[in-house]
């Protein structure tokens, strides 16, 4: 299994040492009390409150969402050729949810929203491909989900560390 290490986002602040001036140290102080303090009802909605500076890379969690935004409607496209096959509540369900994922990735970046709409292409025209015929093998969900999923990491891996 090949294993990809990619550097997201921030990176910590130097800790106090020998040479740190009382003004660094309690910065660094602050910071710490700042990913110990949770926050309180009237902040649920502040990615900040839950996720203080450097606790998590802004680029790192970017990522982490995207990829489980499109393992998801990667679900629905799959479970729409094999298990679910001729149903219709399952295909406008996989409809729907690529094309809000477009929609959320024109909003975020551009390129990823055309990553979206690649995925939009390809959860309607497949589908429609094999219209009134019987259902087709599962190789070719399989190999179509393949390059998408390798479009959409190759993707993250150079987009994501500049939207920070």
């Amino acid at each position: 299994m090949t294993v990809v290490i990619a550097s997201f986002g921030d990176r910590l602040p130097p800790l106090c040492g020998a040479g740190g001036s009382q003004v660094s140290c309690d910065a660094v102080a602050q910071y710490r009390q700042g990913i110990r303090a949770l926050p309180d009802w009237r902040s649920w909605a502040d990615v900040q409150a839950w996720w203080p500076a450097y606790s998590v890379p802004k680029a790192a969690l970017t990522a982490a969402i995207v990829f489980a935004l499109t393992q998801y409607g990667s679900v629905l496209f799959v479970k729409t050729m094999i298990r679910e096959y001729g149903k219709r509540s399952y295909l406008v369900a996989s409809w729907v949810w690529h094309a809000a994922l477009a929609i959320t990735g024109f909003a975020v970046n551009m390129w990823l929203g055309v990553v979206a709409v690649v995925l939009l292409t390809r959860s309607v025209a497949i589908p429609l491909r094999f219209r009134g015929q019987r259902r087709p093998r599962p190789m070719i969900a399989g190999v179509t989900e393949a390059m998408c999923l390798l479009l959409v990491f190759i993707a993250v891996i150079i987009i994501c560390p500049h939207l920070a």
